[in-house]
């Protein structure tokens, strides 16, 4: 007796086999998706410090205080965003988190940190000792 065609223990070994290959795809892409975002956000930090450094030398102050933020993308914020010359990424919202603009030595010194909901890091910069931070979510 000839037998054409597949039985159904082999069709569902291929099955479980594809259902592996297209998980581990889902993951890998996941992960660089992830340092993508981060990526995105460490460089809007970046570049929010550097605007923050321009106005610093135009206004002898820097802009904002504890509790204003930026968030591109959707235009909100409670800091200027057109006295800045600066807009994030969309997605991306950059909070001060601690001390004033104006005495950005503090105390409590004047701090600002920059996230996005995909991204699995949070990039922090302190303006009065200049250093940069990052820490998981």
């Amino acid at each position: 007796m000839r037998r054409d065609g597949f039985t159904l223990v082999e069709l569902l070994i291929v099955i479980v086999i594809l259902g592996i290959l297209v998980a581990m795809g889902f993951l890998g892409v996941r992960a660089y998706t992830a340092k993508a975002y981060n990526i995105t956000v460490k460089h809007d930090l970046l570049s929010f410090v550097k605007a923050q450094e321009i106005y610093l030398a135009e206004k002898a102050r820097y802009l904002g205080t504890q509790g204003d933020y930026l968030k591109g993308g959707s235009v909100t914020g409670t800091l200027n965003r057109e006295e800045l010359k600066y807009s994030p990424s969309p997605g991306v919202r950059i909070d001060i988190i601690s001390g004033d603009g104006a005495s950005p030595d503090g105390p409590p010194a004047f701090r600002a940190e920059a996230t996005h909901d995909m991204a699995s890091l949070v990039y922090g910069y302190n303006f009065s000792t200049h250093e940069y931070t990052e820490r998981g979510k």
